[in-house]
């Protein structure tokens, strides 16, 4: 839950379903921060994540991509993936610190390639 203040009103609070689509991208980008993508690329994941998933950490798309930056099961078997993240299932990706974490990892072994930027 989020508690927001608008002015003098009282505050409200939003569940996820409530929130904009801003507010969540937002959120995304300070996750995004977190997991240590570079502030110069920062606009470039939240306009993939709105793309692709709305910014919503829990999309699947019927090509098998999973999450907020919707990372491609394909990945999972990628030799290096399984050697940097030993164990990391498809489910996984649904939370939105390890996809965006693995996001990153996929931006430094390919660029923005599979984003198709």
């Amino acid at each position: 839950m989020k508690l927001f203040s608008v002015l003098s009103l009282p505050l409200v609070m939003l569940t996820p379903l409530q929130c904009s689509e801003k507010v969540r991208c937002d959120d995304v980008v300070a996750e995004a921060r977190a997991v240590g993508w570079p502030e110069k690329q920062l606009p470039t994941v939240r306009r993939i994540a709105y793309r692709e998933s709305r910014c919503t950490a829990t999309v699947r798309s019927k090509t098998h991509d999973s999450g907020l930056m919707q990372i491609n099961d394909i990945w999972l078997r990628d030799r290096r993936l399984k050697r940097d993240w030993p164990g990391l299932a498809p489910k996984d990706l649904f939370n939105s610190r390890t996809n965006l974490a693995v996001a990153l990892w996929i931006y430094h072994q390919s660029g923005w390639g599979p984003w198709r930027l």
